[in-house]
């Protein structure tokens, strides 16, 4: 690089580096300012999470329509501490785990899901699986009641379609829920549901801490069902 070159760089730089970091700071403050929403509201919950998980971290991302709150928060571990799969599948991140944890022993290990996601991973499978290799690692659920990753998409490419008018959109109520704290339990995870503002920080504790001590968690967070 010519001298030239490299003062363009580094102004480049400069203006990008602030662009992030306001960026990363409103963030925050947006995320702060949803902290008594009732229902949860998801980047609160995020939020709250990247506060306690320790260093180093591996998050495996499959939260899907609050997706935008994991990349905002939790995707700045470094280089490889970051994944999603690259399939088109879902369901991979609970047992993915596994091997993450398996090949980087040293990391806090998260799952972020969507409760469909979870659903589709066979999770007494991968919870049963962790407890087997030793391989203990969060599940976060992130619970709209929905598979909205397919229902929103359907509204948009077919707003006129029988499904807007009538409200049955096939295959994409997860309405009754099951309940993922109690299939958690039955693996020999911890299990946890949020519900209440005031109880995200305390239950989001108490899953990491039990990972620490060499048992899997899985955290319920019910969110506002997607209509």
């Amino acid at each position: 690089m010519s001298q030239s070159q490299r003062v363009r760089a580094a102004e480049r730089r400069s203006k990008i580096g602030a662009q992030v970091q306001r960026e990363r700071l409103a963030a925050v403050d947006r995320a702060r300012s949803k902290a008594l929403n009732n229902p949860l509201d998801g980047e609160w919950v995020v939020w709250n999470l990247k506060q306690l998980l320790p260093a180093p971290t591996t998050i495996l991302d499959e939260a899907m329509s609050n997706r935008i709150w994991s990349r905002t928060h939790l995707s700045t571990g470094g280089p490889g501490t970051y994944l999603s799969s690259g399939g088109a599948s879902l369901g991979w991140a609970p047992g993915a785990a596994i091997g993450v944890k398996l090949a980087r022993p040293e990391h806090f290990v998260v799952a972020l899901c969507g409760d469909g996601v979870f659903n589709f991973s066979a999770p007494v499978a991968a919870l049963w699986g962790q407890r087997k290799a030793n391989a203990p690692s969060l599940t976060v659920v992130l619970n709209n009641a929905c598979y909205s990753a397919s229902r929103v998409p359907l509204r948009g490419l077919y707003p006129d379609g029988a499904a807007v008018p009538t409200g049955n959109y096939m295959a994409t109520d997860i309405q009754p829920p099951p309940d993922s704290a109690l299939i958690a339990e039955s693996c020999g995870a911890l299990g946890v549901t949020l519900r209440e503002p005031g109880e995200v920080e305390a239950g989001l504790r108490s899953a990491v801490e039990a990972v620490r001590g060499g048992r899997s968690a899985v955290v319920d967070v019910i969110l506002a069902p997607t209509q």
